[in-house]
């Protein structure tokens, strides 16, 4: 409820600053729910064995209130708003519909785990979820497609000296290259955004 509320209301919210230390825990955080939702997912596929269901309850416990607790400290951070690029939103949406899942997968667990395909569907689904909003909090943190730029074809074309123009052919390369990825329309930290096609 606490972060539904949080998500109604984040507008016209003021944190104080000893919230926004908790805020920016996030980022140390994250990596605990997304662990456990991985975890407890995986039970639904295995057979069960008798003296499990116990742990596999503590553990889908711990990835829903830990994914909850991720969400609210993520939307804590995004009210800083040094970034409020395109890529923050879904990032933002995404990770409330991760927390949400975690919840629904801990509630309904045994109806999930009674029809196993129902089950199955639900948990790849989430995991899926997870995958893009891990994603997308890659690209926050460290530039656009950063968990694909190394398998990707980045050749820069040069021009002939004799006809390049200095701002197009020199200086707007370097931008592109080294401040695009967090300061473009996808990520606009500190509020500053370079928008590559026009190179302003």
């Amino acid at each position: 409820m606490l972060l539904l509320f949080l998500v109604a209301f984040e507008t016209k919210l003021h944190i104080p600053n000893w919230l926004m230390v908790v805020g920016r825990m996030h980022s140390l955080f994250l990596h605990f729910p997304i662990v456990l939702l991985f975890i407890a997912f995986i039970t639904v596929w295995l057979p069960q064995k008798d003296g499990t269901e116990e742990l596999f309850l503590i553990i889908r416990l711990a990835a829903a209130l830990s994914a909850v607790v991720t969400a609210i400290m993520g939307l804590l951070l995004s009210l800083e708003a040094a970034n409020n690029g395109s890529t923050l939103q879904w990032h933002k949406w995404f990770g409330v519909t991760v927390a949400v899942t975690g919840f629904i997968f801990y509630h309904f667990y045994t109806r999930l785990l009674n029809t196993k395909i129902s089950g199955r569907i639900y948990t790849a689904t989430a995991a899926l979820i997870v995958i893009i909003t891990g994603h997308l909090g890659g690209n926050i943190s460290h530039g656009e497609n950063y968990l694909l730029e190394p398998i990707e074809n980045k050749e820069i074309k040069r021009a002939p000296l004799e006809q390049a123009m200095i701002f197009d052919d020199v200086i707007k390369p370097i931008f592109t290259t080294k401040c695009a990825n967090c300061h473009g329309n996808g990520a606009v930290k500190g509020g500053m955004c370079f928008l590559s096609s026009t190179g302003k």
